[in-house]
């Protein structure tokens, strides 16, 4: 019990920081279209037929996948977005100081949808 309230101001902390990192707005938000797909690979396999269509219907936006880093090769070799921004999905979820710059990083591409 003692070690659980221990850890609370720690939690705290990284809780604040992590809303911190989640309002950080640009000045101008960039005109692009910010998907988010963190499936596996046969997951994303089947997706990426709408994916096209996706892109077919946003041509003259900038399109920009956040994926799971297991399929990134794949989404840039299919052409279809401008910008892969690949995550570690057992490091975000373990390690704050890395979620933190992932979100950052994320939020600093201003997509407007």
């Amino acid at each position: 019990m003692i070690r659980k309230l221990l850890r609370l101001p720690g939690l705290l902390l990284r809780l604040f920081a992590e809303d911190l990192a989640c309002q950080f707005t640009l000045q101008q938000p960039e005109d692009g279209v910010l998907v988010v797909k963190l499936d596996a690979i046969g997951d994303f396999i089947v997706w990426l037929g709408f994916a096209l269509q996706l892109r077919k219907h946003y041509q003259t936006l900038n399109f920009i996948l956040v994926c799971n880093q297991a399929v990134a090769d794949l989404a840039r070799t299919s052409k279809c977005f401008d910008t892969v921004v690949p995550i570690d999905l057992q490091r975000f979820r373990s390690h704050w100081p890395y979620r933190l710059h992932t979100l950052r990083s994320i939020r600093k591409l201003g997509c407007t949808i």
